[in-house]
């Protein structure tokens, strides 16, 4: 709580602000994490996935309130190895925080009752796509990817 009061928005930092200045690696790690598209509503989802049909996809139903959705920010999309394993893929963060409408509308579409929620999509087979609700760590993630990889390939 006085993390909050002091102005801190990660629930499982609320002192980081202490620590200063980062580590070198701390901040290398940093500039490597990948960049998402951050959508709210069904059609602005729909239209990313038109726009970028002839590559794999990665959506993320993300929302500020998750604890396990800032855990998995830093401690999963933010690694060095899979930030190289997505390095191919177009990334999506579907964006709930707010809770609105449209945006319980695009969980609806897609069978999400909170998150942290992930989607992998194939682009040569938009049918066949692989989710996992819930916080997952980086060994579940890899493995749950590299399936998903494997399976398409074939």
């Amino acid at each position: 709580i006085l993390g909050a009061c002091l102005g801190q928005t990660n629930p499982l930092k609320p002192f980081e602000f202490l620590n200063g200045l980062k580590t070198k690696s701390h901040q290398a790690n940093l500039k490597s994490a990948p960049s998402f598209i951050t959508i709210t509503t069904l059609d602005s989802l729909n239209a990313e996935l038109e726009k970028h049909a002839s590559k794999p996809i990665l959506i993320k139903f993300y929302a500020d309130w998750c604890a396990s959705c800032k855990h998995m920010e830093v401690e999963l999309f933010q690694d060095s190895e899979i930030v190289h394993a997505l390095k191919n893929w177009v990334l999506i963060k579907a964006d709930i925080t707010e809770n609105t409408l449209s945006q319980r509308e695009l969980m609806k579409g897609y069978q999400v009752f909170a998150p942290p929620s992930i989607y992998l999509f194939n682009s040569k087979k938009p049918s066949d796509f692989m989710q996992f609700h819930g916080e997952i760590d980086k060994k579940e993630f890899i493995d749950k990817l590299n399936g998903f990889i494997k399976k398409e390939a074939k």
